[in-house]
């Protein structure tokens, strides 16, 4: 896969409609994302560095609100993008309140 000079790739994926998209989102976000921890705790048995990406879907984020507050993000999807920020999964060191929010509620799934 190529990088942009920055070392950032990008995936893009492009649905026939916006129910499909929508739908691979919501699996992603709701499930899908587990299924792929699960395989990546077998590759950092192997592999080195930051290698594991954790997904955010929301574009807009109100940082003065609880993480557990609905209006602390904008719109699903709002700009059609997920990002993801690249860590490991037994990274400590990361003090992100929404990755623990979102790591807390994969336990309780």
């Amino acid at each position: 896969m190529k990088s942009d000079p920055s070392g950032k790739t990008t995936i893009h994926i492009e649905f026939d409609n916006p129910v499909a998209a929508e739908h691979f989102a919501q699996w992603l976000c709701e499930s899908g994302e587990q299924g792929y921890w699960d395989w990546m705790a077998y590759r950092e048995e192997s592999e080195e560095g930051n290698i594991t990406a954790f997904f955010e879907y929301y574009s807009t984020k109100d940082e003065s609100k609880d993480v557990d507050d609905d209006d602390r993000y904008g719109d699903f999807l709002e700009d059609n993008t997920i990002r993801a920020e690249c860590r490991r999964l037994d990274d400590e060191d990361d003090s992100d309140d929404d990755a623990d929010e979102f790591e807390d509620a994969d336990t309780q799934r």
